[in-house]
């Protein structure tokens, strides 16, 4: 009620004030604040969830998903805010990947910056050629003759050390430091 009065008269007028809906964005709930970093081991999955997005809309709107950024196209975002990667993870190839997560009602939205820092994992080394290969030799050849040159790599540049082990590992030496077998007596057909 507003009242008007001249100090001995007085007016009365009823008012009703009404507010009228406006649609608001929805706000991103899950770590509050405009940035979050995560860390996801190398190797890791592509179904592993790299970050769980949350997010609520006070309308009760529908909230839609989507990702922005540098690195975008290296990761999905499912409809209830799961963010994958699209490929596993290589440190070696890319250790920080940069996002921006957006919830929208349609029409609105709200932003969250994601990074992504990738954990490295010392990875085995790798013999190239395969899991088995097969050398022929004639008998008698020289017990110092390279018999077979082992190449192998590891992707960490960690020192590879090279061994032998089986049923004939006995009958041969290989060099610790750069994979060359050799016999350790000059072989014999009519024997083996």
């Amino acid at each position: 009620s507003v009242y008007v009065s001249d100090g001995s008269r007085s007016d009365t007028q009823s008012l009703t004030v009404k507010i009228r809906d406006k649609n608001e964005a929805p706000v991103i709930t899950s770590n509050r604040g405009n940035s979050k970093t995560v860390y996801v081991t190398e190797n890791s999955p592509t179904y592993t969830t790299v970050y769980d997005v949350d997010a609520s809309d006070q309308d009760g709107d529908n909230i839609i998903y989507s990702l922005g950024g540098t690195d975008r196209s290296s990761f999905y975002i499912s409809s209830y805010g799961a963010v994958t990667f699209k490929n596993s993870p290589d440190y070696e190839n890319d250790s920080r990947y940069s996002l921006t997560i957006n919830a929208s009602d349609g029409s609105l939205r709200d932003t969250q910056y994601l990074t992504v820092n990738i954990r490295d994992k010392n990875e085995a080394p790798v013999i190239s050629g395969g899991n088995h290969k097969s050398v022929y030799v004639s008998e008698n050849i020289p017990t110092n003759r390279i018999i077979y040159d082992v190449n192998a790599s590891d992707v960490d540049r960690d020192g590879i050390t090279y061994s032998l082990s089986g049923i004939d590992a006995s009958s041969f030496d290989i060099t610790r430091g750069s994979g060359n077998i050799t016999f350790k007596s000059s072989p014999d057909y009519e024997n083996d």
